[in-house]
């Protein structure tokens, strides 16, 4: 693991899988449009592309670090263990294939900074929009998001619940156990924080243009997103009893 002391605002924490082909352009936009200090964590599992000779070329000379893991674990633990390594006050995930425009991170660290405790960046609030997407995508989309409105009684606070795009304060309780897999980390927040203090702003997703998308097709897909409902709602139970 690479890493420099500079200190940091706000962590951005980039989960990798071959994606040589977008983080040359998305590290490009952080710099060029994020103006208050921040990190960036690269989380990259078993990347053979050259992901990986980019990330520790761009730790060398940046406030960055990574962590590199022998195989590929799922995108739910390698924010996690971005999250464990993060120094600063506010954490940010977001894709690194360059559907999610990091052009709005100073938008949602603002909304952090007026008090906010999560913030979500939603396709479907007015401004926003779910882009140019593949019919088979949106129809996952829709189907998991109405999923999660039938089990989970935070996902009914956000107009997108499923959004991977997202910031928080480091005070959210966050536990994510080493045999977990799946691809919900927002879900797990909202589900084990009560009473927080939510925003959304408006994006407008990007189909990605270069390399292959991560999301699986296969009803395994289903299954391990509705093992991750039944394990959000257990969790939202015991909070809101607590």
């Amino acid at each position: 693991m690479e890493m420099t002391e500079n200190k940091a605002n706000i962590s951005i924490i980039l989960a990798t899988y071959n994606e040589i082909d977008n983080l040359p352009e998305l590290v490009s936009r952080i710099e060029n449009s994020v103006t208050v200090p921040y990190e960036i964590i690269f989380v990259d599992d078993g990347s053979k592309d050259g992901t990986r000779e980019f990330i520790k070329d761009y730790c060398s000379n940046h406030n960055a670090k990574y962590i590199f893991s022998n195989k590929k674990r799922g995108t739910l633990l390698a924010r996690y263990k971005g999250i464990l390594i993060s120094n600063s006050r506010y954490l940010l995930i977001m894709d690194s294939d360059l559907q999610h425009p990091p052009e709005k991170i100073v938008d949602m660290y603002q909304k952090l900074e007026e008090g906010y405790d999560f913030v979500s960046a939603s396709r479907y609030m007015p401004g926003g929009s779910p882009g140019d997407r593949k019919v088979l995508r949106g129809v996952i989309s829709r189907g998991a998001t109405f999923m999660a409105r039938h089990f989970l009684q935070s996902a009914n606070q956000l107009s997108d619940p499923l959004s991977t795009f997202i910031a928080f304060r480091r005070e959210l309780k966050v536990q994510i156990f080493d045999n977990w897999v799946g691809y919900e980390i927002p879900m797990l927040i909202m589900s084990s924080n009560a009473e927080i203090r939510i925003a959304e702003i408006p994006f407008q997703f990007k189909e990605r243009e270069r390399g292959e998308s991560k999301l699986t097709k296969t009803p395994a897909f289903f299954l391990l997103y509705l093992m991750e409902l039944i394990r959000c709602r257990k969790l939202e139970s015991i909070v809101r009893r607590r």
